[in-house]
């Protein structure tokens, strides 16, 4: 799945958010070969995704190709001298099952954030779109 693809379907689930147009733009999501993190932490090793504040709410940061998180980790000055960052990439099964970790402590994820490709969804919502998309959720 292309990121002009998940731009296209995104457009139209904003132009006009039937159920179908959603659903499409779901489905390209959890096709996707990975999601992308950034860590919380700017350490080497295993790390928990970035969270940020949305009107008084915590949302897991959640990127749809490198692009977009690298942009934001340069607008955040999370990369070094040499334009280096680390990131977590995770299947969507495994970004799944990261998010149902921090479950209680957030609202949801927002996928792209500070990009004119920003959505997001609640952690229930993305649960039962995982369901429906059949990944086996434990």
């Amino acid at each position: 799945m292309a990121a002009q693809e998940i731009r296209d379907h995104l457009a139209r689930a904003k132009r006009a958010p039937t159920t179908q147009n959603l659903e499409t733009l779901w489905r390209a999501v959890f096709m996707l070969q990975a999601w992308y993190f950034l860590p919380a932490t700017d350490a080497e090793g295993p790390s928990h995704p970035s969270v940020t504040l949305v009107e008084g709410q915590a949302w897991l940061l959640a990127f749809t190709n490198v692009r977009r998180v690298k942009e934001f980790a340069r607008a955040a000055k999370r990369v070094n001298t040499k334009d280096e960052m680390f990131l977590l990439v995770l299947d969507p099964l495994q970004s799944i099952e990261r998010i149902r970790e921090a479950g209680e402590h957030i609202e949801g994820v927002i996928f792209n954030i500070g990009s004119d490709e920003t959505f997001r969804t609640t952690t229930e919502a993305l649960e039962g779109f995982a369901r429906h998309f059949g990944l086996p959720l434990s």
